[in-house]
């Protein structure tokens, strides 16, 4: 299952469900085995689904053809490269296991403290850059650590129309 917190995130998921399958808040409720207020909050962003829920949305996502991030998770979990898809907070939200990241957790307090402050700039700069905006394809950085460089790139995944980085270690 993907780990994703943002209320904006399963919003987008339960409308496009509803409007792919022509269903109201009540009948997607029903399927959901949950009320229609409830439907009618995740819409609305006022609370996220829990982690069972979203298990049910991705299922009847997955039924009625609605892109979810489950599958590009999917991927990121499997690859042998070190790779992890983040939210735009820096919350990891599927990491392979070669990434040395934890699902459910920021970068930042994944990073080595020797790290921090070249992560933190990079932030600032992936945000000047227009990336959360999907004002760029790709970012390729690289950064100096002691005698080792690191090189890796970033691209944009949008879905339901919130911006999710994907990360590889080159």
């Amino acid at each position: 299952m993907v780990d994703v917190t943002t209320a904006h995130y399963w919003s987008g998921i339960v409308r496009k469900i509803r409007k792919q399958a022509g269903l109201s808040q009540g009948e997607l409720a029903d399927r959901l085995r949950t009320d229609q207020p409830t439907v009618s909050r995740w819409e609305r962003r006022l609370f996220v689904p829990s982690p069972a829920f979203q298990r049910l949305i991705e299922s009847i996502a997955t039924e009625f053809g609605v892109a979810t991030l489950h599958d590009m998770a999917a991927v990121v979990m499997h690859s042998p490269f070190p790779m992890i898809l983040v939210s735009q907070d820096m919350m990891v939200i599927a990491a392979s296991s070669s990434s040395g990241f934890e699902v459910g957790r920021t970068t930042i307090d994944q990073t080595p403290e020797e790290e921090r402050a070249f992560l933190r700039q990079f932030s600032e700069d992936v945000a000047a850059s227009g990336f959360w905006e999907q004002r760029v394809e790709k970012l390729d950085y690289a950064f100096c650590l002691g005698e080792e460089r690191r090189k890796a790139v970033l691209v944009p995944v949008v879905m339901q129309g919130h911006v999710f980085a994907l990360v590889q270690r080159a």
